[in-house]
């Protein structure tokens, strides 16, 4: 499922947000289309108007088959944060001690 690793996604979405029109949304984006393995952007159609995006990732071409992956994706960097969180929580409380 998760093809990229760790350290290329943290680079490639340092080196590519600036590029993006968000830098907060590209960094987040490239992130993780690196570790999916897909590639985000180009040239899209919304509403009948056509709009070019630049390439966020480096991977293979995004497909809908790639949605179930990139919500797993998600759910599971929420749940890392939270447990971080609970877990700085706990130390902190324990160092009060």
């Amino acid at each position: 499922m998760f093809r990229g690793d760790f350290f290329s996604a943290c680079y490639l979405a340092w080196q590519q947000s600036s590029q993006y029109k968000s830098k907060n949304g590209g960094m987040c984006m490239s992130a993780g289309a690196q570790t999916l393995g897909i590639r985000l952007g180009g040239t899209s159609y919304y509403h009948g108007q056509r709009t070019t995006s630049v390439i966020l990732g480096k991977g293979v071409q995004v497909t809908a088959k790639d949605i179930p992956n990139s919500i797993k994706l998600v759910k599971r960097s929420a749940y890392t944060f939270v447990a971080i969180i609970l877990l700085i929580g706990v130390i902190t409380q324990i160092a009060e001690l």
